[in-house]
């Protein structure tokens, strides 16, 4: 079967190599340098069978094997050559589910082109006796559990053109001999403990097509050599501890394809000889120290991928983003966690139509996002969190309708979210939280019914929350809306979320009895709503809650008893129910047993069975209360007779009172005569400007010309007269 190497993208930081190799047809020339021992004499039935006796696996795998058959060729994973006599060529058995130690055995297969062991699980060392198999070409051994290091004695096979020992625990370093299998076209030896230097002579493999030696624990410089080959396409050195710069023979490869070389330790600038690389398609140097700024690019036409992710490079005057408009096959691009800073040019809505992923994160770009982003119709993913960017998201955001990733947290964003984003029916994720926006959650992000993490925590929002949003069922990994102005009461709707694992609503000013629809959200571990003005008591419907881990209602307005369902909530590890208005005895058992766990303080009205920290025994308690009660019972025997006579007297003092007043002015209007009223009709009528009571003794005075008459005819006298008993009368108003 034919398997040839595939170049796909493993992650979003880097490519690991395939995990096949190319079959290579044909006999090879006798393996040099190398005896085979004496006592190897077995044929190739034998040796099958002494391969397997050192393994264990599944029925069917081995079921073939055995000395009854005497058509070897017809075994599982055999393939014999056709001339007689038949020879074993290949042993492919690949992804198996073997276990256990490759037998010496293997070596008397000597008419063995192709080894293919990989995908299962084998241990112990590589034999040394590999090397007698002088017509190898192809060896795969990759992702068992292989240990030691790797044998020397390979380098004998000098026909070897594919090795692959990928994603084992092999150790110590690489032989330099193998650079004597001049046919090499393709190594791989990822993903193992390999330590030391990159030899120097793989540079002069004239057939190397494909180095792998990404995941180790190689250091040093990459030997300038490297670049020399002429065929070399492809070359993975990342995750190592690498150092130096990169040399101007490996940029400068005429030939070279894919250059992957993140997680080192390079440092210098970014070499201007790749711009010469016309043949680039795959730049990743994510992940070491270059400095200075990032060349013009847009010289390489075959540019697809380019990730110059958390280095030290800077932006300059933003050329690179205007030159990258020549590279038309351009899917993604990375410039996240550099020194980048200014703002972002309009030219960015020149890029490739065909960018897919475009990662800005971590950087110091401030400004406005240019409204010419929305010309990037097909764009999957766009980071631009961690950055300084001002100002409103333009409404034109809409027009990327295939946007799964939209992330702007940790901004200085303003102003209201535009309902345009009710466009991006194919989110998944939307990320904004930590930013200045203000107003309404826009209902339009209803439409958006593929939404998995909704964040919008740490802004200005306010209003209630829209229902249309708690009908995406889809919502699973995040639902935040914390530290925001939102108020009234949460929708009975919030029960669709059915497949939530976190959600966080606090710090708002939320109100109104918590919904027992939220009980259906049965996925639910994290429960986020403190420090609102929720009212009520705790619903029932919160035992239904089977995987919640953290749950946090405090500083609220919930009364009534903590329920007992808590106790039963096995998963639950944090619960703070502090600063409510809880009352009657804590529950006993489950998480309470763990006082580091729950947090009840602030609820007055609680008591405790047992004795704890800070909370009154419920006995004690009841005890308090009685004496209270007794005590009032008492006070009251006592004071309310006393307040009913107090009252009675009272009551008996007014109602004399104003029997003698009746009695007294019943006798003023016996006593009153003709005179009286006489004289009382006289003052009315007289002006008290004509009149003086000052006279000598309290005479009535009045001035000489004036004569006074009255109805009765009587005359007053002047000075000196007489007074009446009716003058002091007449003066006193």
């Amino acid at each position: 079967m034919a398997v040839s190497m595939s170049l796909e993208i493993f992650a979003d930081e880097y490519i690991l190599f395939s995990q096949s190799f190319r079959q290579v047809d044909g006999s090879m020339a006798a393996c040099k340098a190398y005896q085979r021992p004496p006592a190897v004499k077995e044929n190739d039935q034998q040796a099958l069978l002494c391969f397997k006796s050192q393994l264990s696996a599944p029925a069917d795998v081995f079921a073939t094997w055995s000395n009854a058959s005497l058509e070897f060729c017809s075994w599982h994973g055999i393939t014999c050559s056709q001339r007689s006599p038949r020879r074993v060529i290949v042993l492919d058995l690949a992804s198996e589910g073997i276990t256990g130690t490759i037998s010496p055995c293997i070596a008397n297969l000597t008419s063995l082109t192709r080894l293919q062991l990989s995908n299962n699980s084998f241990h112990g060392s590589i034999p040394l006796e590999l090397g007698l198999l002088s017509q190898l070409s192809s060896l795969n051994l990759s992702m068992n559990s292989l240990e030691g290091n790797i044998p020397s004695e390979l380098s004998s096979c000098s026909q070897l053109q594919i090795l692959g020992l990928w994603n084992n625990s092999l150790r110590g370093e690489i032989p330099f001999g193998l650079s004597q299998c001049i046919h090499l076209q393709e190594i791989n030896l990822s993903n193992n403990n390999l330590e030391g230097s990159i030899p120097s002579p793989f540079g002069t493999l004239p057939e190397l097509r494909i180095l792998v030696l990404a995941s180790n624990k190689l250091s040093g410089a990459i030997p300038p050599s490297l670049g020399s080959s002429l065929s070399l396409k492809y070359v993975d050195l990342g995750r190592n501890a690498i150092t130096g710069g990169i040399p101007e023979s490996l940029a400068s490869s005429s030939s070279l394809q894919i250059l992957i070389l993140p997680s080192n330790k390079f440092d210098g600038p970014i070499p201007d000889s790749l711009l010469n690389a016309f043949h680039m398609q795959w730049l990743y140097l994510r992940g070491n120290m270059l400095t200075g700024p990032v060349p013009v690019f847009g010289s390489l036409p075959n540019l697809e991928e380019l990730d110059l992710s958390y280095n030290m490079l800077d932006a300059g005057d933003w050329d690179l983003v205007s030159s990258l408009s020549n590279c038309s096959r351009l899917t993604r691009l990375n410039l996240s966690g550099n020194n980048f800073q200014g703002e972002l040019p309009s030219s960015i809505g020149n890029l490739s139509r065909s960018l897919k992923v475009l990662w800005l994160r971590d950087n110091i770009i401030s400004g406005h996002i240019p409204p010419e982003m929305g010309n990037l119709k097909n764009l999957n993913q766009f980071y631009m969190d961690y950055n300084r960017l001002t100002g409103s998201i333009p409404p034109t955001i809409g027009n990327l309708k295939s946007l799964v990733v939209l992330a702007g947290a940790q901004n200085r964003f303003s102003g209201t979210i535009p309902d345009a984003i009710g466009n991006l029916v194919q989110l998944t994720d939307l990320k904004l939280d930590a930013n200045n926006l203000s107003g309404r959650i826009p209902a339009s992000l209803g439409r958006c019914t593929q939404l998995h993490i909704l964040n919008l925590a740490h802004n200005a929002l306010d209003g209630s929350i829209p229902r249309e949003i708690l009908k995406i069922s889809s919502l699973s990994q995040e639902f935040d809306l914390s530290h925001n102005y939102l108020s009234g009461a949460i929708p009975e709707e919030i029960g669709n979320l059915i497949n939530l694992n976190k959600l966080s609503i606090s710090n708002n000013m939320l109100s109104g009895n918590i919904p027992s629809a939220l009980g259906q959200c049965l996925l639910l571990e994290y429960l986020k709503m403190q420090n609102n003005l929720f009212a009520g008591s705790i619903p029932q419907s919160f035992a239904e809650l089977g995987g919640i881990k953290e749950l946090d209602i405090s500083r609220n307005n919930l009364s009534g008893k903590i329920p007992e369902f808590f106790t039963s909530l096995n998963y639950l590890h944090y619960l703070n129910l502090s600063f409510n208005n809880f009352d009657g005895a804590v529950p006993r058992g489950g998480i309470f047993a763990n006082a580091s766990a729950v947090s009840i303080e602030g609820n007055d009205q609680l008591c405790s069975s047992v004795l704890t920290g800070g909370i009154p025994l419920c006995s004690a308690m009841g005890d308090d209360r009685k004496s209270k009660h007794t005590y009032l019972v008492l006070v009251a025997k006592i004071v309310i007779p006393v307040v009913i006579i107090i009252l009675f007297c009272l009551a008996a003092f007014l109602g004399r009172k104003r029997m003698q007043a009746q009695a007294h002015l019943q006798q003023l209007n016996k006593n009153i005569t003709y005179d009286d009223i006489n004289l009382i009709s006289i003052r009315r009528s007289i002006s008290r400007s004509n009149w003086s009571c000052n006279g000598p003794n309290g005479f009535l005075a009045m001035p000489l010309e004036t004569n006074i008459g009255s109805e009765s005819g009587t005359n007053l006298e002047l000075w000196g007269a007489t007074p009446t008993p009716n003058c002091d009368l007449l003066c006193t108003e």
